[in-house]
């Protein structure tokens, strides 16, 4: 093994992390919505990118930007993903319980 098989780059040690966690990968909030992502979850499909690319963006950091949309029009594309590798959650400030997709 090179040393460069042994060197994991910070992105792939996040993914292994997170997939043996139940939590989430990343949480995203603005004052009305926080979106959890899954990364472990995500198949690609690219669903959220077309449906919101402004807050959906996979070429910036971070990719996910919850205030570049409406939070209804985030909430709704949150929900179509269908991995489950994105889910409504709780904002931290926030004593409503979470808005889980089944």
């Amino acid at each position: 093994m090179t040393e460069h098989d042994k060197a994991e780059s910070p992105a792939r040690r996040l993914e292994q992390e997170s997939q043996n966690s139940d939590k989430p990968t990343r949480v995203y909030e603005s004052d009305e919505v926080a979106v959890e992502w899954y990364a472990h979850r995500c198949i690609h499909s690219g669903r959220c990118v077309r449906s919101l690319p402004r807050v959906f963006n996979p070429r910036k950091r971070p990719w996910i930007d919850v205030n570049a949309g409406d939070s209804e029009a985030v909430a709704r594309t949150v929900m179509n993903c269908p991995s489950g590798a994105l889910q409504l959650g709780k904002r931290s400030g926030s004593n409503s319980e979470s808005a889980q997709r089944d």
